[in-house]
């Protein structure tokens, strides 16, 4: 999907406001260790990191029941850019609804951690129940 496409996703949230500090807070499931500031991420890094859990990475959608179908129509997919030490990571949080203060909810809500800007995955982490 071109980053002009995905940009007209209206399941797609870009956060680059304090917003998106909101989605690193998590109750139900870890969330990225010792973050020390945020920046932009852009249409285009997430373009590059779709691509990536669609393809190389499929397998982590399969564990959360998710299909691409699925996931382009379904799944609300909100993103913040990160710092950690100097080197920036993406996080992406999915789920039926926004993730941002859900707790619980089981696999169908999940995160995962980006390292940019080559966005390899460094952490997975899936919502509980109770």
């Amino acid at each position: 999907m071109t980053p002009a496409e995905l940009s007209a996703e209206p399941s797609l949230t870009i956060h680059n406001d304090e917003v998106g500090m909101d989605l690193l807070w998590l109750c139900s499931r870890d969330e990225p260790d010792d973050y020390d500031g945020r920046w932009e991420a852009t249409v285009s890094d997430i373009a590059m990191v779709e691509e990536m859990l669609l393809q190389d990475h499929a397998q982590i959608l399969r564990n959360a029941g998710i299909t691409e179908e699925i996931f382009r129509n379904e799944i609300v997919r909100e993103y913040a850019g990160f710092t950690r030490k100097g080197r920036r990571y993406l996080y992406g949080s999915f789920g039926p609804t926004s993730g941002i203060g859900v707790c619980d909810g089981g696999p169908a809500y999940f995160g995962v951690e980006f390292a940019m800007p080559g966005g390899e995955v460094t952490h997975v982490a899936h919502n509980g129940m109770t």
